[in-house]
């Protein structure tokens, strides 16, 4: 499931879904013994859980929180401990009016200060006009802050910081859960001898039934021997970082544009066949 997929359902309906295909990868990776390198959390607050607690909360209740448990280098998946939101918000989200109610007072000031500065200095002083431009820098570079790709976004979310900034909280984050899950069904995979490539990771469902099909289902695990290696080992080839930026990604697919800049639509030629039938006029019809 891609976030282009999601547009235009219900932020209910898509919270089903993923509360579905959580309950499905537990139950896959309690029964098989396979320990997973992205933790999923039960908490009945809005807020993230805090702390390192495992296996807290009830499933199917409250909200569900995902990240990275202790791990290698391999895969580049364990920097990502901060716990992120996997489910969609169903209020509308406060970023537009906490960064429109924020902008302004930046922006006032400065344009009070150039039209007051004149007054209250004489025409022979040239000193005021140098700090008047010194003080529209500071919006300038509010505003290059502000502009940044999703995929910057989400890698901004697991620094030390408590939270996201509010601008890019909402997107980034589910961006980031959403990829988490999708590793861990393709760890899972392959812990089951079925190789997911990185352009079938979104088929989250499709990968777990292949899962449940494989032949050398059971035969390996971290909690019965044969052993497996911790999570992951350098023969999981997937990459984090490819596959968040792959979540991340909407192509347009239902209208290609040509070199010239038009859109171009398909269209399928009618075949008529005349074979064995004849015309007739209106004058020979009785």
């Amino acid at each position: 499931m891609m976030l282009k997929d999601r547009a235009g359902y219900p932020p209910d309906h898509i919270n089903a879904v993923l509360t579905h295909t959580i309950h499905f990868v537990t139950l896959l990776a309690f029964y098989l013994g396979i320990k997973l390198p992205f933790e999923i959390v039960w908490s009945r607050s809005s807020s993230p859980p805090s702390g390192t607690t495992k296996g807290s909360g009830l499933l199917g209740v409250g909200t569900p929180w995902i990240g990275a448990i202790r791990g290698g280098e391999s895969g580049g998946w364990a920097r990502w401990s901060t716990k992120q939101p996997l489910h969609v918000s169903s209020a509308p989200p406060a970023a537009s009016s906490s960064s429109s109610s924020n902008s302004p007072p930046s922006a006032r000031p400065s344009s009070h200060r150039s039209s007051t500065a004149p007054s209250n200095t004489s025409p022979s002083s040239p000193t005021t006009p140098t700090s008047t431009t010194h003080t529209r820098t500071p919006s300038l570079g509010l505003t290059s802050s502000t502009s940044s790709t999703t995929l910057a976004d989400s890698q901004l979310t697991h620094t030390p910081a408590p939270s996201p900034s509010p601008a890019s909280a909402p997107g980034s984050a589910f961006t980031s859960a959403l990829a988490m899950l999708l590793y861990d069904v393709c760890y899972l995979a392959h812990t089951q001898a079925v190789d997911v490539p990185l352009a079938h990771a979104g088929d989250a469902l499709g990968n777990l039934w292949a899962v449940c099909c494989s032949p050398e289902l059971g035969r390996r695990a971290h909690a019965t021997r044969p052993l497996l290696p911790p999570p992951t080992p350098p023969a999981f080839a997937l990459d984090f970082s490819q596959l968040l930026q792959a979540t991340a990604a909407t192509p347009a697919r239902v209208r290609a544009r040509g070199t010239s800049g038009k859109e171009v639509r398909k269209t399928e030629r009618i075949v008529e066949e005349d074979e064995g039938w004849d015309l007739l006029d209106e004058e020979f019809i009785e």
